[in-house]
């Protein structure tokens, strides 16, 4: 099927880091990240997430890495709060992690339009059954619907 001029199209923003400030520390199987995070700030009200990781150990079935917003600022200068094992708050969605993966290599993940807010950050729990190595990373896309030309 050909897209016309005016047909809606997927439009997407520039790609940025938002997992850490720095380089991510390692995760322990059942821990909430508690990184330095950076804001993604976009007037898009959806992102493209893509986690890259890499694992110590092979994973068995069912791993996943579950995908956790904060909202910043949301009344003046107020937001939610952090998310942790005890508050998941605003829970958006689960990395789906193979079962087998090689040791020592990267991987990546996608959550495809997931919802955000103006002022947002992201947290992770480690749900693999093993260590996520240090050096792992979050990125968003923010994207948007519009009018093709």
């Amino acid at each position: 099927m050909a897209i016309t001029t005016g047909d809606a199209i997927y439009k997407r923003g520039t790609q940025i880091a938002v997992g850490s400030t720095g380089s991510a520390a390692q995760l322990s199987n059942g821990a909430m990240d508690v990184e330095a995070k950076v804001t993604l700030s976009s007037d898009a009200p959806l992102a493209d997430m893509v986690l890259n990781y890499r694992v110590g150990v092979t994973t068995g079935s069912g791993a996943a890495v579950h995908l956790y917003r904060r909202d910043i600022n949301i009344q003046s200068t107020n937001s939610t709060p952090q998310p942790s094992l005890n508050n998941k708050s605003t829970y958006i969605g689960s990395f789906q992690i193979p079962t087998a993966i090689s040791t020592g290599v990267d991987y990546r993940a996608i959550l495809v339009g997931v919802p955000i807010t103006p002022d947002c950050t992201f947290y992770i729990e480690n749900d693999t059954g093993q260590t996520l190595s240090a050096g792992w990373d979050l990125y968003a896309t923010p994207v948007t619907y519009g009018a093709s030309a």
